[in-house]
């Protein structure tokens, strides 16, 4: 291996700051001068007094219907999962939590990833992608 071949170091030293003037960072040490940033920790967010911006913007409201809404959206399951857990037969969201491709919580489920193999039906609350969904 050459010298040039060597990988760019990517963690840099900590800069030690207050070690006199020589050193580059001493005196102040890049903290400016005077006044309470100087001489102490100032807490992230602190304004001086003033009520800080985190305290006067308005809450988020409609957090609880988001949470209620949220079993709405059907959880994805890819054919190959579904072909290497189970053997060809009625897809109900109850097969589907007792081979562990689903949660308990899951409300919706959709299967992506092709069609669906021969001997697989679909039961309640489970649907295929559209582009491989049978035609009516």
């Amino acid at each position: 291996m050459n010298l040039h071949e060597l990988p760019k170091r990517q963690i840099k030293n900590r800069v030690r700051v207050g070690r006199g003037i020589a050193a580059g960072q001493g005196k102040t040490a890049g903290r400016g001068t005077k006044g309470q940033g100087a001489r102490s920790k100032v807490s992230a967010g602190f304004e001086g007094g003033q009520t800080p911006l985190i305290r006067r913007i308005a809450k988020q409201r409609g957090a609880l219907s988001r949470q209620l809404r949220r079993g709405t959206k059907p959880i994805a399951v890819t054919i190959q999962a579904l072909v290497k857990k189970l053997k060809p037969t009625l897809l109900t969201l109850e097969t589907l939590r007792r081979s562990g491709l689903v949660k308990s919580k899951v409300s919706k489920v959709k299967l992506i990833g092709g069609p669906l193999p021969t001997g697989f039906t679909l039961g309640e609350h489970i649907t295929l992608t559209k582009k491989h969904s049978p035609r009516t």
